[in-house]
């Protein structure tokens, strides 16, 4: 056999995998409502809660989301692009792989350690 050499990006990685169009993004709004439950100033139950992710958006983007649009991403009737997601993971200190996908870091990194390096080719 021989060693090829293979460096995919990061980026590449994420292209990989929007074309997958249905991995665990029927998950999306339970992770997004776990991610915003562990932010220590969020609402109790669901009272308050639209305002407040509107808020924390607007702390880190200067990307106007409508409440209509949260509340649709909350329900899963819409999923929001990638460049939101990333804002929301930022928003609320998650993973943005794990918010859109499901992945954990962990083993998305080790993946990503596999692809990246020498791989023998038979």
């Amino acid at each position: 056999f021989t060693l090829v050499h293979i460096n995919i990006s990061y980026r590449e990685i994420l292209w990989m995998d929007s074309m997958q169009d249905t991995v665990n993004k029927d998950n999306f709004p339970q992770r997004l409502t776990a991610m915003i439950e562990t932010h220590p100033e969020c609402p109790q139950g669901t009272y308050g809660r639209l305002p407040f992710i509107l808020v924390q958006l607007a702390k880190v983007t200067s990307d106007v989301v409508s409440p209509e649009t949260v509340r649709k991403w909350l329900a899963g009737e819409t999923h929001p692009r990638r460049e939101r997601v990333i804002a929301l993971a930022e928003a609320f200190g998650a993973d943005p792989a794990w918010l859109e996908h499901g992945y954990e870091k962990e083993a998305r990194d080790a993946a990503v350690d596999l692809l990246v390096g020498e791989v023998p080719v038979v």
